[in-house]
């Protein structure tokens, strides 16, 4: 997934020629992983789950110790909920939006929008509970970060 993000104008490269140049099969499976690469929700998406996955392979390099007692793991454990749990407050959603958008502007990505505003289904609806509904993507991508 590093490598991903790390080779990404590569990658959009690669598959905009895979989708020119191979036959109809390969290549319009190349154009649709292109279309699917070529959106900043893609981008954010990768940038959001990249400390999350970091932190979780050094949790399971703390745990898969030959010599690690349990109190180690039990440690390891408890820094690693630390982390986490540091990692759900606004500014580090700020700085991995910021990074998507500058992504973004660097690779010519479409834009992150908002999702259509959806109805609350009749038969859940009381009356009594307002829609949320969010003016930015910021906003949005914040509540489900």
């Amino acid at each position: 997934m590093v490598s991903v993000l790390n080779n990404y104008a590569s990658i959009l490269k690669a598959l905009e020629k895979a989708a020119a140049e191979f036959g109809t099969n390969t290549g319009t499976r190349a154009n649709n992983l292109r279309f699917f690469f070529e959106s900043g929700k893609t981008l954010l998406g990768l940038l959001a789950v990249k400390p999350i996955l970091q932190c979780m392979e050094a949790f399971n390099r703390g745990l898969q110790g030959s010599n690690v007692p349990v109190s180690g793991m039990l440690q390891v454990a408890s820094v690693t909920r630390c982390v986490l749990l540091s990692l759900r407050i606004e500014d580090s959603f700020s700085e991995i939006f910021d990074a998507a958008q500058n992504g973004i502007n660097d690779y010519e990505l479409t834009a992150i929008v908002l999702p259509r505003n959806r109805k609350i289904p009749k038969r859940l609806d009381d009356g009594f509970a307002a829609n949320t509904i969010h003016t930015t993507s910021r906003d949005f991508y914040g509540v489900q970060f």
